[in-house]
């Protein structure tokens, strides 16, 4: 679950989680190819290369 006050707040926490990922794979030596999330709830859908 991620907390969020609006879609603008929401992005921002899902762009700093993807940047997370992206930081933690690349100590491991290992890349993170594909990404997506979505919300049940809402239908709502982000992926890696959503801007």
């Amino acid at each position: 679950m991620v907390p969020y006050g609006d879609d603008a707040d929401l992005k921002v926490q899902l762009t700093g989680l993807l940047s997370d990922m992206h930081d933690t794979a690349d100590l491991r030596n290992c890349g993170i190819t594909d990404f997506s999330l979505k919300d049940e709830a809402s239908g709502r859908f982000w992926s890696d290369y959503d801007k």
